[in-house]
């Protein structure tokens, strides 16, 4: 049986990440044109990034959980996970 250490998951994970945020990208750009209209790639990409290691920080680790937070940050045009009312969980 194949199997890998923590160490080998984390940088596994940490190389698919890069991607998972520009297919993230394409589906919010779709699916969410008008918020994410005035914002380049780059600053896009570094919101999800944020997002998702917020997420993480959470203690999220489902995939959909974690698109879930990621696409309501950015429906809401707004970091609603650095308000102190919900930065406290």
């Amino acid at each position: 049986m194949l199997k890998f250490s923590k160490a080998q998951l984390v940088v596994m994970g940490t190389s698919s990440e890069p991607r998972f945020h520009e297919r993230l990208l394409e589906q919010l750009r779709a699916e969410y044109p008008e918020q994410t209209r005035q914002r380049t790639d780059a600053l896009l990409l570094e919101e999800i990034r944020v997002a998702h290691e917020r997420a993480k920080a959470y203690g999220f680790s489902s995939t959909p959980t974690i698109c879930q937070f990621i696409y309501l940050g950015i429906a809401l045009e707004a970091r609603f996970y650095d308000d102190p009312g919900i930065a406290g969980y």
